[in-house]
């Protein structure tokens, strides 16, 4: 009897790790696809789309960090106006 016990201890130890290692890889996978797709939607095009002026109306100037386009202003008035509507469809 205590063989049998012994053997569904391991069994059920042995099951419990290969569903922990599944569910992990699933994870794994699964983070990969999500930045694939956040990967594809900051193409160039988009960003130029998008006009962004400070609160005087002059237009900002950006600096391209891999791929991410930043802004540098003093102020908090900033404006954001879409100036192609057609290079957001897309």
């Amino acid at each position: 009897m205590d063989k049998i016990n012994l053997d569904k201890n391991r069994m059920t130890k042995l099951v419990a790790v290969m569903l922990l290692s599944m569910g992990l890889l699933i994870v794994v996978i699964l983070a990969q696809k999500q930045q694939e797709i956040r990967s594809k939607a900051t193409s160039p095009e988009v960003y130029n789309a998008f006009e962004v002026t400070d609160n005087t109306g002059n237009q900002l100037q950006y600096k391209d960090e891999s791929g991410v386009r930043t802004y540098e202003t003093q102020s908090l008035d900033v404006r954001i106006k879409v100036s192609d509507l057609e290079k957001l469809i897309e």
